[in-house]
């Protein structure tokens, strides 16, 4: 293609190698390889054969020639005796645990497990509560009469201590129990123990329920449970337990004048103050009240200057709620709407 003839390359024979002159007669630049310094060693019969890579020089030598130290064997520095060295420690190896001592490490950890529940206050209460309630729970084996024996026990043992009990993830089972087999009176006697401590329990992971259970029983105490909740409104519903709880109580057992109480909370924080304020009023003053209202037309047709902030503060508590992906609650439907 460059116009160059290619010819066939001569053997060897003729004096010079058939590399070098078919580069030479094709004008091209023939250089010699660089010595790489890499050296092969292959013994035959008692000799030593030094070759180079490129193969141009042989070296033979007998032995004790003056390469005779490459037969050297490499002796490594010793460390003088005599001279102070440091010391490291090295601990010995630990045994190979034995069945018998896992057991007896297990056997330890339970007892300082058993040392630290008898060192919490109520711990005997609570160890004999739990007793009770593990017999009590078995609703098909447990007969009437032994039932009632063990539920006025339990209930005992609770009487006085209920806040102890409820805000303890095993305990709050047995406070549940206790009221799911306690008479009217009883359940009462435990709400009224438990007043002012509601919102709490509606934020916490077991005690909830407990709630829950509570507001379905009777309208006195599901008053007192619900007038806890108002001021506190924007809190609860952003609560990852509480919200579930709030959204619940407003869509079912809340009367209309105590949805609008809790709703119009969701228009500013002044409705939150204002409603602090009724949690000691009786429902019925509450549902004479005619100025108590949830209607957003109405609140800023009479307030047309709160416009902006109302807005803005419900619009904030939506975004809260839709970031969360918490769009499932009815006071969220309902405020928007």
């Amino acid at each position: 293609m460059l116009g160059i003839k290619r010819k066939e390359p001569q053997s060897q024979s003729s004096g010079q190698s058939a590399p070098k002159k078919f580069k030479q007669e094709n004008g091209e630049k023939y250089s010699k390889k660089p010595y790489s310094g890499d050296k092969k060693f292959s013994k035959h019969d008692g000799e030593k054969k030094y070759q180079k890579d490129d193969g141009a020089k042989k070296i033979k030598a007998e032995e004790g020639d003056a390469n005779d130290d490459l037969k050297k064997p490499v002796v490594k520095e010793l460390y003088d005796c005599t001279k102070p060295t440091a010391t490291l420690y090295h601990p010995p190896a630990d045994p190979a645990p034995t069945a018998q001592s896992s057991k007896e490490a297990h056997a330890k950890q339970r007892a300082v497990a058993r040392d630290r529940k008898a060192a919490k206050p109520n711990a005997d209460s609570i160890a004999r509560a739990k007793k009770l309630w593990e017999r009590l729970r078995r609703k098909s084996h447990v007969p009437k009469e032994e039932r009632q024996e063990l539920v006025t026990e339990l209930f005992d043992i609770v009487t006085g201590n209920v806040k102890d009990f409820v805000f303890k993830h095993d305990s709050v089972r047995v406070v549940q129990c206790a009221v799911k087999y306690a008479n009217v009176e009883q359940k009462k006697s435990i709400a009224r123990e438990l007043q002012g401590t509601y919102r709490e329990l509606a934020e916490s992971r077991y005690a909830k329920f407990l709630v829950a259970k509570l507001m379905v029983e009777d309208k006195e105490t599901r008053e007192m449970i619900i007038s806890e909740f108002y001021g506190s409104v924007k809190r609860l519903i952003n609560h990852p337990e509480a919200s579930w709880i709030l959204d619940d109580t407003y869509r079912g057992v809340a009367s209309p004048t105590q949805k609008a109480i809790l709703l119009r909370e969701w228009y500013g924080a002044e409705f939150a103050i204002a409603n602090k304020a009724l949690a000691g009023k009786p429902a019925a003053s509450l549902t004479a009240d005619t100025t108590i209202t949830s209607d957003l037309s109405a609140i800023l047709e009479a307030t047309p200057e709160k416009r902006k902030p109302m807005t803005e503060h419900l619009f904030g508590l939506i975004n809260a709620l839709v970031q969360k992906k918490l769009t499932g609650f009815t006071m969220l439907h309902d405020a928007a709407s």
